[in-house]
């Protein structure tokens, strides 16, 4: 922590955060900075958050998701006064393990949310007590013997805790091994679905009770058992986990369990302040999970929702998404008409001025934008390379979408010098949100967002990211192809023998060009030279020595000639 010239003390945490698919879990971030205004106000410390995020499981190419993930090698978190990772939906054991091992190395306290770190603080839903709760409800409630899992990832450390309180509870009833049953997948509908299947093709009674890792699966399992004309509660009752709107708002209404990610957020923040005051603290710390027990597993409805309430957001949120869906597609068509990196740049901060934020800042490998810049980038960050291409900062009581965006801010700075303007800014309490830009697995840069203030209420981030990296991808394909056409020109305008002019730039480039000195009132000389005797000497020294001959020449002509000057060879052993 340092003190600020104010006398109040400051402190930085970075966020490490992987999206789950093409969505961010907003919740954490959101419950994150409740507690940082809490801490602000109780002890008089500002914290400022830097949020490093990726989508390293939103495509099935290895390369892309490499090139995401590039974004945690990017922070020194030693530098960082704590740090809040959520590895649960890296499903690459070897990233997750080298990002833990970072964490580890820098010295820094970290809580872990919802997943297991050992060296790490834990913050997240005690699930398997509230999965043991639902399953002694539907044990002693509802009189059920008979039971199916239908889990999420096997390797997913909350699946597995609710799986366990599945074991313990069928282990305390003794259950027979022939009256439990399960299976995992993903946490998609799509895994519900396939554990009816499986029940079905194993010819085996229906359970009494599908208890499903979340609402999703749940979901899956209603829907599919209604095709099959069983009924829900009343040939098998089902229930889910995380208590989102489709579980409540769902018919059956679907008994499940409360997962607060906003709560679990500010839960990992109080945890990590009272670590970095140097405080004892539990290694796990918990949210409390109430159960909601509903039709899905015959009880009545809760009672606690507003259909016609939630009807009426759906049809504002509608109105609203429409209206994101039009500013969406002005966006990517101005991406589509981008040929340029500057081009880009002035499209994406626009595109995020709009969407409300306090500055923003695009950083490029210069080794990309410079002459040439088709060669390949390095796959990891290297800092000597990085420059802000531009970007923008609000100026004071405006709002940055109020304001005609001047992308030229910092323009040409070195990473370090965006990194001192960053720390001019510490105790403010800021959020900065940083994504990759990438070239599959070639690391390219990075966009760095500050307060952007539409993370919680615009679900087209991920879109936005696509696109951006789509741009960049095409500009990069573009500059190739003209660096290539270059090339190309060159070897057509010049004589492989040589190397000076061929006659067939004589057309396209000399003439052209001694017709502008002239307009300009230049001094122009013309010199035509051939070798004497050439054919003679080619006839008796053989063509080796002629060709040697030729370059001579070529070599002492161009050797001699002005800075603005042209050689040509036109022919033979005819020089212009």
């Amino acid at each position: 922590m340092k003190s600020l010239e104010s006398g109040e003390s400051t402190c930085r945490v970075a966020l490490l955060f992987d999206g789950w698919r093409r969505l961010i879990t907003a919740a954490w971030t959101d419950g994150i900075r409740e507690e940082c205004k809490k801490i602000q106000k109780k002890t008089g410390t500002s914290v400022d958050l830097v949020q490093y995020q990726c989508w390293g499981n939103a495509s099935l190419n290895r390369a892309f998701n490499q090139g995401e993930y590039a974004v945690f090698d990017l922070p020194d978190l030693s530098s960082f006064d704590g740090i809040i990772v959520d590895v649960t939906n890296i499903v690459d054991e070897k990233v997750r393990d080298e990002v833990i091992d970072r964490i580890r190395k820098s010295g820094v306290p970290a809580v872990s949310l919802c997943f297991d770190v050992p060296g790490l603080l834990y913050a997240g839903v005690d699930g398997r007590s509230a999965e043991r709760t639902i399953l002694e409800h539907l044990y002693t409630v509802h009189g059920c013997r008979s039971f199916f899992f239908a889990g999420g990832p096997k390797d997913n450390y909350e699946n597995l805790e609710r799986f366990r309180a599945f074991k313990e509870c069928m282990e305390k009833h003794q259950v027979p091994e022939d009256k439990q049953g399960f299976c995992f997948g993903t946490y998609e509908a799509e895994s519900g679905t396939d554990a009816v299947q499986k029940i079905l093709a194993s010819e085996s009674p229906l359970p009494d009770a599908i208890v499903c890792a979340n609402d999703n699966i749940a979901v899956g399992v209603i829907l599919e058992a209604q095709k099959h004309g069983i009924r829900v509660p009343q040939d098998v009752k089902v229930t889910g986990f995380d208590c989102l709107d489709k579980a409540m708002y769902f018919d059956p209404q679907i008994t499940s369990a409360e997962l607060s990610r906003e709560k679990i957020g500010s839960l990992a923040m109080r945890v990590l302040y009272r670590k970095m005051q140097k405080e004892a603290v539990e290694k796990y710390s918990y949210v409390d999970s109430v159960c909601h027990f509903a039709e899905s597993c015959g009880c009545p409805n809760t009672g606690t929702v507003s259909y016609r309430s939630y009807l009426k957001d759906t049809i504002l949120y509608g109105i609203k998404s429409g209206k994101a869906d039009d500013k969406q597609a002005l966006f990517e068509s101005g991406l589509m008409e981008c040929q340029t990196f500057e081009e880009l740049r002035d499209c994406v901060l626009t595109k995020l001025s709009d969407l409300g934020c306090d500055g923003a800042f695009l950083v490029l490998d210069e080794r990309l934008t410079e002459k040439g810049g088709s060669k390949e980038l390095p796959e990891v960050f290297e800092h000597a390379h990085l420059r802000v291409l531009g970007g923008f900062e609000k100026e004071a009581g405006q709002e940055s979408k109020d304001r005609d965006v001047n992308s030229g801010f910092l323009a040409g700075a070195s990473e370090e010098e965006l990194l001192e303007y960053l720390r001019g800014k510490a105790g403010t309490g800021y959020l900065i949100f940083v994504t990759p830009l990438h070239l599959k697995e070639q690391v390219a840069g990075y966009l760095l967002t500050i307060n952007p203030r539409f993370l919680l209420e615009y679900e087209y981030i991920y879109r936005i990211h696509e696109h951006v990296l789509n741009t960049l991808q095409e500009i990069r394909d573009h500059q190739r192809i003209v660096e290539n056409m270059h090339k190309m020109k060159a070897l057509y305008e010049r004589d492989r023998l040589t190397g000076v002019y061929q006659r067939a730039a004589l057309k396209d480039r000399i003439e052209p060009a001694f017709s502008q000195m002239l307009a300009d009132g230049s001094k122009v000389g013309v010199c035509f030279a051939d070798a004497d005797l050439f054919k003679e000497m080619n006839d008796t020294r053989g063509h080796e020595f002629g060709d040697r001959v030729l370059r001579r020449i070529a070599h002492v002509m161009d050797e001699n000639l002005p800075g603005t000057g042209y050689v040509c060879r036109y022919g033979g052993d005819e020089f212009l």
